[in-house]
């Protein structure tokens, strides 16, 4: 019986590992998975009560073996389905209509396409760009996405739809990184006719901006209507400093996504107010769109990753000196939630992407 429970939980952490790498590389679909942890523990529970009721040890563990692998067949089955899984969740618009927001190449010359090679079969292109355009009081989060590079000989290559890990993007014109992963034999192929064009499908998501929460951050707990219950807490920093953090809550699930903004100063915390330069304006997201009452889990209490911008900021740059941006009790405080509008696609070309040389791969 010990055995079989030790295999029990091999078992789970294989079908987990299992899970992550079909997974690695592939499309985000915004659905919940409400069968996979019944379907495993159903299928240990069944390996122990037949070992316990019947002494047949063998088949016991015929079931250990097969439930990994048939669960890693299944996700691998549901990941060579990709297209009809995204145009399901993601439809293509009635009609060919303007797209939600504009993409261009970053125009700052320091700001180069570059690549990275992990391995002989596994190559990412970061390409910079411009994003414009998002209507006033919306945002726009790009799920995926499908890239197709034509190079000047007429030579195409289409990637499938994988994960752009949900970057949102706000009113403000913003720069960013799109990472693209490109089979490195097509991209051998594309670097001999460089400059290439880039046309780029996107699964989209478009949120719109709902309540927003302002307070002055007190010395203490703070409750924020709809998203929970937070407070600043002194982080005892490695090189021997101490700087202010911050915690968050809430009650039985995730908030609802909502975008934080408020400001870091790089003193220690007193009733001083600092001068500008010694402040910087911070925002981050946390929470998601998930319309469930409640999550599974051990605790009720879920504690939301609350990450913000401009961490460790000095004169533009990477501070990784003892210089520590804080979170301090007084500082203005801004909760603004964002709630689903819909999901679609939108296609862009982008022209004249010079793709760079191959790199080294990384250890």
């Amino acid at each position: 019986m010990t055995l079989t429970l030790l295999g029990v939980l091999i078992a789970l952490l294989g079908a987990a590992f299992a899970a992550n790498m079909v997974n690695r590389y592939t499309a985000f679909i915004p659905s919940s998975d409400r069968i996979s942890l019944p379907v495993m523990l159903c299928l240990f529970g069944a390996v122990v009560l037949i070992q316990y009721a019947s002494r047949r040890v063998w088949q016991a563990r015929v079931l250990l073996i097969a439930g990994p692998v048939l669960i890693a067949a299944v996700l691998f089955a549901a990941s060579r389905s990709q297209d009809s899984l995204v145009n399901r969740y993601y439809p293509l618009p009635a009609s060919a209509s303007a797209a939600p927001f504009q993409l261009q190449l970053a125009p700052d010359s320091r700001r180069q396409v570059t690549d990275i090679r992990i391995s002989d079969n596994v190559k990412f292109i970061n390409v910079p760009l411009l994003v414009a355009g998002v209507p006033d009081g919306y945002a726009i989060q790009i799920d995926n996405l499908r890239a197709t590079f034509t190079g000047q000989d007429g030579f195409s290559w289409t990637s499938p739809w994988q994960s752009s890990y949900g970057q949102r993007f706000l009113p403000d014109t913003e720069q960013t990184e799109l990472q693209i992963r490109i089979d490195p034999a097509a991209y051998e192929r594309l670097l001999k006719t460089t400059p290439v064009s880039l046309h780029l499908r996107l699964a989209l998501t478009r949120i719109k901006a709902g309540v927003t929460t302002s307070v002055v951050f007190p010395r203490g707990n703070v409750e924020l209507p709809g998203f929970g219950i937070c407070a600043t807490r002194p982080n005892f920093a490695f090189w021997g400093t101490t700087d202010e953090n911050m915690d968050c809550r809430s009650a039985l699930h995730l908030p609802q996504l909502t975008y934080l903004v408020t400001v870091w100063q790089d003193g220690p915390c007193t009733t001083i107010q600092p001068t500008p330069e010694h402040t910087a304006v911070a925002y981050g997201w946390t929470g998601n769109l998930d319309p469930d009452p409640a999550e599974f889990g051990i605790s009720s209490v879920w504690t939301p990753n609350v990450t913000f911008s401009n961490r460790r900021v000095h004169n533009g740059m990477a501070d990784l000196s003892s210089t520590r941006w804080r979170f301090c009790p007084g500082v203005p405080f801004r909760a603004t939630q964002y709630h689903l509008v819909n999901r679609t696609q939108a296609s862009m070309t982008l022209t004249n992407i010079v793709l760079p040389a191959n790199v080294v791969p990384t250890s």
